[in-house]
Order: structure tokens, then C-alpha cells, then sequence
């Protein structure tokens, strides 16, 4: 047969139990629950702070990287200006104008050779063959 605890009991078991002890058992497991806080609170911050360091570390990376680049855009951008400006002198524009008058007076040469050089008569030739193209040429 079961009994079940009255309010008698229980406030008997609650007067058996000093109240400096039961202050005791509390503060200790106070302080068990705010030590193992502290612990994970601690393992976190460790862990935040490994994580921020290599993320730090690839940033620093990347910054390197980033000026690398922007002194080979520079350095680049430099040469040609200098580039530019070197191609503007004399030497350039006498080449240039030389080509355009070469071309301007070979055409002029070949237009002038076309009207002056009197044409050739060709008669009645057939050109299937060869052996016209022989003739044509050994009687003229």
C-alpha cells in the first residue's frame, strides 16, 4: 500500500532541512551554473576570435592583392601616356604624310601609265586554249 505525502510531511521535510544548509546548496549551484557560463562564454569568445583572425588575415590578403593590381594599372597607364606623348613628335607625322603622298603618287602613276601607253589591238583571237594563247603571243 502506497502513501502519498500530506502537507504535514512535506512542511516536516522542509523544517528538516536547515535554512543556512538549503542557502548553502543554492549558492553553490549558483556558482556551478554561472562557472560553466563563464566557460562557454570564454570557449565562444576563443572561437569568435580565431575566426575573426583569419578572416583578418584573408582581408590583409586580399588588400595586397587589390594594391597589386592598382600599381600594375598605374605603371600601365603611365606607359601608354608616355607612349602617346613620345608618338606625337615630328618623326610620326613626316612617316604619316610620307605613306599618304607614296600612295596618292602611285596612284597618280598608274592612272597617268593607263591614259598615255597606247592600247593594243587584238584582232579576232580566241582564247579557249592554249594554242590560241600561243599564237596570240608569237604574232605579236
Amino acid at each position: 500500500r502506497k502513501e502519498f505525502p500530506t502537507a504535514t510531511k512535506q512542511q516536516h521535510r522542509k523544517e528538516d532541512i536547515d535554512p543556512v544548509e538549503f542557502q548553502k546548496q543554492q549558492q553553490e549551484l549558483l556558482e556551478e551554473e554561472l562557472a560553466s557560463m563563464a566557460s562557454r562564454l570564454k570557449s565562444s569568445t576563443l572561437a569568435m576570435n580565431t575566426t575573426l583572425q583569419t578572416q583578418t588575415k584573408d582581408l590583409e590578403g586580399m588588400e595586397d592583392i587589390a594594391q597589386a593590381n592598382l600599381d600594375n594599372v598605374s605603371s600601365t597607364t603611365k606607359k601608354v601616356e608616355q607612349r602617346l606623348t613620345k608618338n606625337k613628335g615630328w618623326k610620326k607625322k613626316l612617316a604619316t604624310w610620307s605613306v599618304i603622298f607614296t600612295v596618292v603618287g602611285m596612284w597618280i602613276l598608274c592612272f597617268m601609265i593607263m591614259r598615255t601607253v597606247p592600247k593594243r589591238k587584238m584582232g579576232n583571237v580566241r582564247v579557249n586554249g592554249w594554242k590560241s594563247w600561243k599564237r596570240f603571243i608569237t604574232e605579236n
